[in-house]
């Protein structure tokens, strides 16, 4: 080499350190500079009164207002300040924006929510919006515009996506608070999964899948003895039943798209109970809660806040979701309120037949009942039709040179999803928050920090839209209750949970249960109420997608003692014993004693631990995994959409022709199936603990770009992992073809109240309070979440003052 080669290359490696330096520096002067004041006076014309917004040590804000208008204004400001792009990303989302920010890869999902159609539903709402819900959420929206306009430095996630922050209106709170609610249903639903199974041929399996909850599961609203005998004999059925048979932009939206949205959805899965009086050691009612969500993405869903407003005498503190302005979740002085993902079968999918003579009509009657000899000829009979309604949408997508133009057709029974040309017929989506009065559910959500009473408390939760959820509710009067939130649509007694023929009335909803006649339990005997996705109530036959596993450790722990103190609450939080994998445990145990008597005694000895350590989780969740694809093996893919809450209820009362492996010709039963499911997974067994096969990991979407990811620390783990579905302290996770598992859904917040001394009540989240990388509230909670600690979170203004470190003034400045 010559010596000027050497020094052009010597000066070529310098330049690339130097633009690297370069790069370095820059962001972390973007992420410095974007990083909010949290000890300062800042003057404002835009607010009405002033207000101070003291934080603790990990960033949590207790805002102190005199009117709700400024205190609504200064939850805009914080959500903005620590969350500015996530709810950007959530707006985009619910409006079927993200290709605009992320190009073509994600052109798909912004159709199938400009389908949905929460934007139409917002645009409606709007225009009804009282002028008390309209001033409250223009006082949030106020709040948010003002954060932004007043900071140096826009999060650095908008330096590195080409959009900028548009300003936020009232109609984009809408449009969240629709989706959000549309979500708390599709997360549950079942009926897409259910309807693939039968165009592939299998109606009768469909069919089955369609009602998985078990005659033996637990419900929440009970006759306390009957449920006491279901526990005893839950086992004992089981037995029986078997011993008989652009490149970056395109790599985040890859990223962002590995799953769907859940980091910016309500809900997935969750526990909540309730304690009174007479069963605490305080003797006074008592609250855990832990909603389930993604775990997967920063920053994490839910933000921590207090609010406190003079005038209205209201002091609450909870969890809000950014981008709305409703504490969701949490408590005031007097009541303390939670919920869990309902369950509850809200969507009905319609065949609608099309004029072959006018493609813009659909027939809305037929004149005989059509039969299966009739189908093929309905469109050459004399019927009734009725027009679609068309909307054009025009989907922006950055990185091309024209919008996506899309037509969406509705019916009366919702938007068309799919279609059939050759055969005429399309089908359609009903979803009961195309009844919603979302107007309601504003004043509602607003309601919820001003809850008195059991009353109060029925009358908001129950007017939330369509969102799918159970609540669970206590007071400082020693009242504990439950109530089901969701809209039960009162469906014909003939209804099968298909595909419904939408030319005839016969399959119409005839409106909704009324609220005094749905689930709703006040005091029981017993002490306690708890609800982890169960199903609501064995009084009520309500069509849904419920979980049947974590159930029953919450009820055989709350029927443990006699009395219970909060520090129980927290640790049944932490609970890692999954009842349900027990009864599979004995079930196995008579066929590894005829395969591996070493593994016989391992089963035998496992007392359903699913800690980090075990050594028996990985091999019973295993042989599950594999009996549902050998047993379902005729679906294919769709076979792993197969939840264990179906094979549960497919054990116990399937036909023995179900559990036929269609690949071979001899006839299996379901003991010849779980032998083999073993069989294979013995040899393919790995040696080590559960926590080896299991991780979590949590990633910023834009980690995707392995510089970006270097630079800003996006990634944190992969950590072992505890847990399983069933256990309280759950773990979701799905197997790779590496046989690893991976965590995606799990514990998104914790948090026990306990009456007798509120300013002790406590919360952890999984991250932090903050979406900025570079605050230090970024990821600080994760030490305690991880290790099962908690965090005080007190709400009186003297508890709350001897734990705060700074205070924001925002100032109002009279106009001249």
């Amino acid at each position: 080499m010559t010596r000027k080669t050497g020094s052009i290359l010597k000066s070529v490696f310098l330049g690339i350190v130097a633009i690297v330096i370069g790069v370095v520096l820059c962001a972390y002067a973007i992420l410095h500079f974007s990083l909010p004041a949290t000890d300062r006076t800042v003057a404002l014309r835009d607010i009405n009164n002033s207000v101070e917004i003291t934080f603790d040590s990990l960033g949590i804000p207790q805002i102190w207002a005199q009117d709700e208008y400024s205190a609504y204004f200064a939850l805009g400001w914080q959500h903005s300040a620590d969350r500015m792009f996530q709810i950007d990303f959530t707006r985009r989302v619910a409006q079927g924006r993200l290709s605009e920010m992320l190009g073509e890869v994600t052109v798909s999902f912004d159709k199938r929510q400009r389908r949905v159609g929460h934007t139409r539903l917002a645009q409606n709402a709007l225009s009804r919006l009282s002028e008390t819900n309209r001033g409250l959420l223009q006082a949030y929206a106020d709040g948010i515009n003002a954060y932004k306009r007043e900071c140096t430095t826009l999060p650095f996630e908008f330096y590195l996506l080409p959009v900028d922050f548009e300003e936020w209106t009232v109609y984009d709170c809408l449009t969240i608070l629709s989706f959000q609610t549309w979500y708390s249903d599709a997360l549950q639903n079942h009926d897409v999964r259910d309807l693939a199974i039968a165009r592939m041929n299998n109606y009768d399996l469909s069919q089955l899948l369609i009602h998985p909850y078990p005659d033996s599961g637990l419900t929440t609203v009970h006759s306390d003895e009957k449920e006491s005998e279901k526990s005893r004999s839950a086992l004992d059925n089981l037995l029986n039943i078997f011993s008989i048979s652009g490149n970056f932009r395109n790599a985040v939206a890859k990223n962002i798209m590995r799953y769907t949205p859940n980091s910016y959805t309500a809900t997935t899965s969750s526990n909540a109970w309730v304690v009174a009086p007479a069963r605490s050691e305080s003797g006074y009612a008592m609250m855990a809660s832990d909603p389930h969500l993604e775990l997967t993405r920063l920053p994490q869903f839910w933000y921590a806040v207090g609010l406190h407003i003079a005038n209205d005498s209201v002091d609450a503190v909870g969890i809000t979701v950014p981008g709305m302005p409703f504490v969701i979740m949490g408590h005031n002085k007097e009541t303390a309120w939670s919920f869990t993902a309902g369950g509850v079968d809200l969507t009905d999918f319609y065949e609608e037949v099309i004029d072959a003579d006018d493609t813009t009509r659909y027939m809305t009657r037929f004149n005989e009942q059509p039969t299966d000899k009739t189908r093929g000829s309905i469109e050459n009979t004399p019927n009734e039709w009725q027009v679609f309604d068309e909307f054009v949408d025009t989907i922006l997508v950055v990185g091309t040179d024209k919008p996506e133009i899309m037509t969406t057709r509705t019916t009366r029974h919702g938007p068309v999803v799919s279609q059939n040309a050759k055969l005429n017929r399309v089908r359609t989506s009903f979803w009961a928050g195309y009844d919603a009065d979302l107007d309601q559910a504003v004043t509602s959500g607003f309601a919820l920090i001003s809850i008195g009473s059991f009353e109060q408390f029925q009358s908001a939760v129950t007017s939330m839209g369509a969102l799918n959820a159970n609540w669970m509710y206590a007071d400082k009067n020693g009242n504990i209750g439950y109530q089901l939130g969701a809209p039960v649509p009162i469906r014909p007694k003939h209804w099968n949970g298909g595909l419904l023929p939408g030319w005839t009335s016969e399959h119409e909803w005839q409106g909704y249960l009324p609220v005094a006649e749905t689930p709703n339990l006040l005091n029981p005997q017993r002490g306690w109420i708890a609800n982890s996705n169960n199903r609501p109530s064995s009084n009520h036959n309500i069509p849904g997608n419920y979980a049947s596993d974590r159930i029953i450790r919450i009820t055989h722990l709350l029927d443990s003692l006699e009395r219970f103190s909060a520090d129980n609450m927290r640790a049944f939080q932490l609970d890692l014993t999954d009842a349900y994998l027990l009864q599979w445990r004995d079930l196995l145990l008579p066929l590894v004693a005829d395969q591996n008597s070493a593994i016989a005694k391992q089963l035998s000895d496992w007392d359903g631990d699913c800690s980090a350590s075990s050594n028996t989780t990985e091999l019973i969740n295993a042989v599950i995994d594999q009996f549902v694809l050998l047993t379902f093996d005729e679906l294919g893919q769709n076979a792993s959409q197969v939840s264990w809450n179906s094979l549960h209820n497919l054990l116990l009362n399937g036909p023995d022709s179900l559990f036929d492996i269609q690949a071979t010709q001899e006839i299996e039963t379901r003991h010849n199936v779980l032998s083999r499911a073993l069989s294979i997974v013995l040899q393919q067994s790995v040696a080590g603990n559960w926590g080896e096969h299991q991780t979590l990991t949590m990633r910023h979407p834009l980690a995707a770009n392995p510089i970006v990811d270097w630079v800003m620390n996006l990634t944190r783990g992969p950590w072992p992992r505890g847990g399983t579905k069933g256990t309280l302290n759950s773990s979701f996770s799905v197997q790779g073809r590496d046989k690893h598992y991976r965590v995606s859904v799990g514990p998104s917040m914790r948090s026990v109240i306990d009456f007798a001394d509120i300013d002790s009540a406590t919360l952890v989240l999984p991250a932090g309070n903050s979406g900025n990388p570079m605050s230090d509230h970024f990821f600080d909670f994760n030490r305690l979440w991880q290790e099962g600690k908690t965090w005080t979170l007190p709400i009186s203004r003297e508890a709350v003052q001897q734990k705060a470190i700074s205070t924001l003034t925002l100032q109002a400045i009279q106009n001249d």
